[in-house]
């Protein structure tokens, strides 16, 4: 019960939350993508600190083009910010030890439904190809 170390703590707070327009923008006209398994991500390690006052910052995305249903695009975004809450610890530490600002934007990209498990491998291993991509920038 008393460790050492304390419990990690799963939060997903508002101001994490990527709403800036001006931020979404370059995100997209500047950043990087890539895609992992059914999602895709997109990325920018360089985003000014007057828009963007916390380490890392997240939009997630699922086109009403592939899903006509508002319930089954709220139930993925649903699952997609869950799977990032629990693992954004991956790589939360090293951004905010750099100094850096990041902004993620994740993307539903499958025809269909699938299941959580293959959404959660998905964002673990995207989450964690960033964090290489941006410490390797950073070492450069």
């Amino acid at each position: 019960m008393n460790s050492p170390e304390s419990p990690r703590r799963y939060f997903f707070p508002k101001e994490e939350k990527l709403c800036s327009k001006k931020v979404i923008s370059d995100l997209f006209e500047h950043g990087n993508s890539l895609r992992v398994g059914v999602l895709k991500f997109f990325y920018l390690d360089t985003v000014d600190p007057a828009y963007q006052k916390i380490p890392i910052q997240v939009a997630f995305a699922v086109p009403k083009r592939s899903f006509k249903k508002a319930f089954m695009r709220n139930r993925l975004k649903r699952r997609l910010r869950e799977s990032y809450r629990l693992q954004k610890h991956l790589i939360l530490p090293q951004i905010s030890q750099g100094g850096n600002r990041l902004a993620i934007f994740v993307k539903y990209s499958a025809r269909n439904e699938v299941a959580y498990q293959t959404i959660y491998k998905a964002m673990r291993k995207g989450l964690l190809k960033i964090k290489t991509e941006c410490l390797k920038d950073e070492q450069s």
